[in-house]
């Protein structure tokens, strides 16, 4: 799932929404992209993991990626249901 061109599409459309109704707050996008793929915030360990991957000079290339990331989780492909 992680290298299908619908997958990507659909991350890059998720980073905009997420860019769109959180700004460019870094903790803010990661809330929100919890928000809406998991329901729960990240817990502190997570948030500092998911903040290091945004410190890139291409912020909208990482946020990208990293909803594409965290969009192949185990957690959300098994226990969370797609939010098209």
């Amino acid at each position: 799932m992680f290298n299908i061109d619908v997958v990507f599409a659909w991350s890059q459309a998720l980073a905009g929404r997420v860019i769109r109704e959180a700004g460019n707050d870094n903790l803010a996008q990661i809330d929100m992209l919890h928000q809406i793929l998991f329901v729960p915030n990240p817990d502190k360990v997570e948030k500092a993991t998911l903040t290091t991957f945004l410190t890139n000079p291409i912020r909208a290339a990482a946020l990208v990626d990293l909803v594409h990331t965290v969009a192949n989780s185990n957690e959300f492909s098994f226990y969370r249901a797609p939010v098209f």
